[in-house]
């Protein structure tokens, strides 16, 4: 089992990415409230499923459990989702990456920042080109809930948090 502590931010400006190989993730969920959420994932060539629990506004356990590509297809039939997105590894310590959403969701950028401890997240100072936090209560910090909401839905919530729009 894993600790995840992690702070999330929309973004006004993208990096440089040319020099940067993107992953993608293709995402469903076959259960989720506010505590726990239970997902699994393509990303690139392997897949796995995932439970994920909240300890705090920043913290989260986090169990993997690698799967087949067949437990994967029939897992798809029964879930929610998909939630299609690019990953960029932009730098190590702390890790951030930058996540590009695409189909329903394109238009979401998000920065994703993964520390070592809470007092660590708690003094990180943001980069230059992000804009504002995303905090537990915006549903677009959590695929949990963005794979829930209809495409009207999600365009209200991109004017009403003020994300910028970058293209992309």
């Amino acid at each position: 089992m894993e600790l995840e502590i992690e702070r999330k931010w929309f973004v006004s400006a993208l990096p440089d990415l040319s020099q940067l190989k993107p992953w993608h993730d293709e995402r469903y969920y076959l259960y989720s409230d506010e505590e726990r959420s239970i997902r699994f994932q393509k990303r690139e060539t392997f897949f796995e499923i995932e439970r994920m629990e909240s300890i705090s506004s920043l913290s989260r356990k986090q169990e993997k459990i690698l799967i087949t590509e067949v437990e994967f297809e029939a897992l798809k039939k029964i879930a929610k989702g998909p939630l299609d997105r690019d990953s960029y590894l932009l730098q190590n310590q702390p890790q951030l990456t930058l996540k590009l959403y695409h189909g329903p969701f394109h238009g979401l950028i998000r920065a994703e920042v993964e520390f070592t401890s809470e007092e660590q997240a708690k003094a990180f100072v943001p980069l230059p080109w992000f804009a504002h936090e995303i905090d537990a209560q915006c549903p677009l910090g959590r695929d949990s809930v963005l794979v829930n909401l209809s495409h009207p839905q999600f365009i209200a919530l991109l004017q009403q948090y003020a994300v910028p729009q970058i293209s992309y």
